[in-house]
């Protein structure tokens, strides 16, 4: 019986860390994206002109 409580504590625990671990995962993952998507607006900010050049040139490449 002892026994059978204390794999019963295991599994909750590991249950409760899959949870965190669930929950942690896609908001860091969102986080990325969010960090990437910040960078790529600034650097498309700092070199507008750059950037509008090398997508008409690429279009003209079509």
């Amino acid at each position: 019986m002892r026994l059978r409580e204390n794999i019963t504590q295991k599994m909750l625990t590991l249950q409760r860390r899959i949870n965190v671990f669930k929950y942690l995962v896609p908001t860091r993952h969102s986080f990325l994206l969010f960090l990437i998507f910040f960078y790529r607006c600034v650097y498309t900010l700092r070199t507008n002109s750059d950037c509008e050049h090398s997508q008409t040139y690429q279009s003209l490449q079509k």
